[in-house]
């Protein structure tokens, strides 16, 4: 079905390509009347936005990949503040959100544990997760504040030749604004009150400054967040578990020492303080069970250089970074210790396995219950290296061409422990009294050189081909200090295991321009994920190590512009071929996860995305993505719970997610002041939690539809703003992600967030 509508809607577009063939007085004219159009900030879309996902500078509707543009207007017209909140907009973009600090992006399906699918860039430096215990840095993805913000794209599709290992799926890139030559403020203040909850506040300012008359500049931006949350404790009695603050800022300098040179440094830093957004289905909606309160911190800082230099036939683009991150997970593990109350357990794991007495019994029973409250608590430290250096040439007439090398070194460390906690009070008692402690070192080492070269075959016709060729290396140490032989914990002396790999990733395309207004093109790209080693207690030697995955994504899309664009219409159609997919296991006792590999999988989507000023003052937009993402190969192990099978579904994955939005100007209220009422509706398919259908802890996640009201007032010339704004307004209980335990409360649930009222004031200083 996906590629039958595709190859319609193209050949719907090839009829009316006629209607859209201009002269190039007839252009002139039409560019002319498109500037004196009234625009609303979603109305941008039509315009001819710059982005940079290619390397150079290009237009959205003339870059022949699937790819969705958000300027900083759009972004706070809307009131989008995390990439979280513009997942909507973009189609096939999913987040498997199971709590702060644990969000998986993915696009178009393609989502799995262990490394990102996703390249996130903070301007022109690749941001990484934290890999864990479990090895899963896509898993625990950090997310930028966006405020201040120029603009965010996303690039659908692997990236591979340009952004290498894990882009996949595609490619994020958050462009922040820059210091300028001039002074600048802006300042942004809302309330809000939360169903269920209490109230969100927050504050964000910048203020831009010129130090030395053109030749440099900085700007500084901060921001801060409070969520008092809406999810209940009834085990402790404590509302509103899940509360959060969210602060940081930027401080970026901009120095100019000619019209060629310009040199970019930022200090970045975001710290995240939170309780668990997880609460219970089986215990009731909003409410969580948990015996102890499950903090979670977050660190994050980043040091980054960026040097553009004009050399006249070629631009080159110097950008080093140095990112560290800290966070803290406190997990309950009191229901899962008290899976061990049980006469089996103790004869195997008290009386070597005799059956126990009756004094045994209650003995064992005694130490057991002695345990919890307990916390499973994950501290980790990661520090992430990259540099890159590219050459990418000017105003070429018949080629255009970039080369670069990169290069990566990562080392993350993770220590894994239990402990107690008051019975009382659920909190932590600190300094810990361990049961057991073991730790994780994992470093991970990349480089690699890239180049894409684009031939003009004709004034129409563009030809792209790309290559990179990477090598990696990483590494996976650990060691069992503090043995806990309940859990076969046993104490394990330090042991490390090496993986390494290099090879070649391919790109290419081809991009007809039928008219000024309507494109088509073809790609067939690859995409790449390393592998690795896992650090599992009591994993067989036969499972230690995993293998890189790849994919194969062969696409045909059309980009169109109609009614003198008014009206944008994109269509693309994808096939994903992905080979050795990995996954995560479990151990036959239930107790350990770990990464595997599943065979394959095939990936069939169809992206529709578009926009319509019907009126002057009525503009309405909308996306939509339909995929069919399954196993394409038996996954059968003796050792593994869950294998998949031929047809089974990937998980987390709706076969239809949509959006649809309207904005209206109204007339004028109060003078001076523009206002505008805006609607959307989000809508996500059904999708399952794991692979196997049979799995006892698979869990359907059912589909729902959100809606936001947003109503806009702005003044150009005081700049001053208000919105008044309502999510999710019919209060829906929207399941984002669940997980099965065989523990007791036995569903794990985290939902978006409930009906949200509030308004935000804002002024912008120039």
């Amino acid at each position: 079905m996906p590629f039958g509508l595709s190859a319609l809607s193209l050949v719907i577009g090839s009829l009316l390509m006629p209607m859209t063939s201009y002269a190039d007085e007839e252009d002139a004219t039409a560019s002319k009347a498109e500037a004196s159009k009234p625009k609303s900030s979603d109305a941008e879309m039509l315009e001819r936005i710059e982005v940079t996902a290619t390397r150079r500078a290009t237009t959205l509707q003339e870059t022949p990949l699937a790819i969705s543009a958000l300027s900083g207007n759009m972004l706070k017209r809307n009131g989008i503040t995390s990439v979280e909140e513009f997942t909507k907009m973009v189609p096939g973009m999913r987040i498997e959100d199971s709590g702060p600090g644990s969000k998986r992006i993915s696009l178009r399906g393609v989502t799995a544990p262990g490394e990102g699918t996703v390249g996130v860039y903070y301007d022109e430096i690749p941001i990484s997760g934290t890999v864990g215990v479990s090895s899963d840095a896509g898993g625990r993805t950090p997310t930028a504040a966006l405020f201040d913000v120029n603009r965010v794209e996303v690039v659908r599709g692997p990236q591979g030749t340009l952004y290498g290992a894990s882009s996949m799926g595609g490619a994020i890139r958050t462009i922040f604004n820059k210091p300028i030559d001039g002074y600048e403020g802006a300042f942004e203040t809302g309330y809000a009150d939360i169903a269920h909850g209490g109230a969100v506040k927050s504050v964000d300012g910048m203020v831009n400054v010129p130090l030395i008359d053109g030749l440099l500049a900085a700007r500084v931006v901060g921001f801060r967040k409070t969520n008092d949350g809406y999810i209940d404790n009834v085990f402790l009695g404590i509302d509103d578990v899940n509360s959060s603050t969210k602060e940081g800022g930027r401080v970026m300098l901009r120095l100019t020492p000619s019209d060629d040179l310009t040199i970019d440094t930022m200090y970045l830093l975001d710290k995240t303080e939170a309780g668990s957004g997880t609460w219970n289905p089986t215990i009731g909606e909003y409410e969580t069970a948990a015996q102890i309160n499950q903090p979670f911190t977050d660190t994050t800082k980043l040091y980054s250089g960026t040097l553009d230099w004009n050399l006249d036939f070629a631009t080159l683009t110097a950008a080093v970074g140095y990112f560290k991150r800290a966070t803290e997970y406190n997990m309950d593990d009191s229901y899962y210790i008290d899976t061990y109350l049980t006469e089996d357990r103790c004869q195997s794991r008290w009386n070597d396995g005799a059956a126990c007495s009756s004094e045994q019994l209650s003995n064992y029973f005694d130490y057991v219950n002695s345990l919890t409250p307990a916390v499973l608590q994950h501290k980790g430290y990661m520090t992430n290296k990259t540099y890159e250096m590219r050459l990418t040439s000017n105003d070429a007439k018949v080629f255009d061409w970039t080369v670069g090398a990169f290069y990566q070194k990562r080392n993350d460390y993770v220590q894994s422990q239990d402990g107690a906690a008051d019975e009382a009070t659920g909190k932590l008692i600190r300094p810990m009294e361990l049961f057991y402690r073991r730790y994780i070192i994992d470093d991970y080492e990349q480089k690699a050189v890239f180049g894409e070269t684009t031939y003009h075959a004709t004034d129409k016709l563009d030809v792209t081909v790309g290559l990179r060729w990477f090598d990696y290396q990483k590494t996976v140490t650990g060691e069992t200090t503090d043995a806990w032989e309940l859990i076969n914990a046993f104490e394990k002396p330090k042991t490390s295991v090496e993986f390494s790999e290099n090879d070649w990733l391919f790109k290419g395309n081809v991009a007809y321009n039928m008219t000024e207004d309507m494109m088509f093109y073809a790609t067939a790209a690859q995409g790449f994920r390393p592998g690795g080693a896992n650090n599992v207690i009591g994993l067989e030697e036969m499972l230690t190590g995993y293998e890189s995955d790849s994919l194969w994504n062969y696409e045909v899309g059309m980009k169109s512009s109609w009614l003198d664009r008014d009206l944008q219409f994109n269509a693309a159609t994808y096939l994903i071929d992905w080979e050795n997919m990995q996954v995560r296991g479990r151990t036959t006792d239930g107790a350990f996860s770990f990464l595997s590999n599943a065979g394959a999988a095939q990936i069939m989507g169809l992206e529709l995305e578009g926009g319509w000023r019907i009126t002057e003052n009525l503009f309405v937009s909308g996306n939509v993505n339909m995929l069919n993402a399954e196993l394409t190969e038996d996954q059968i192990s003796d050792v593994v719970l869950a294998a998949g099978r031929d047809g089974d579904r990937i998980p987390y994955i709706p076969k239809v997610t949509g959006m649809l939005s309207a904005t209206y100007n109204l007339p004028e209220i109060i003078s001076g002041f523009e206002s505008s009422l805006r609607a959307d509706v989000n809508y996500v398919g059904s999708s399952y939690t794991e692979l196997s259908p049979d799995n006892a802890y698979n869990l359907k996640l059912d589909s729902y539809s959100l809606t936001n009201l947003r109503f806009n007032l702005d003044s150009t010339e005081s700049g001053w703003g208000f919105a008044l704004y309502v999510n999710n307004l019919f209060d829906k209980n929207a399941i984002v992600y669940n997980s099965g335990s065989s523990s007791y409360p036995n569903e794990f649930a985290n939902s978006a967030m409930p009906r949200t009222i509030g308004v935000t004031v804002r002024k912008d200083f120039f």
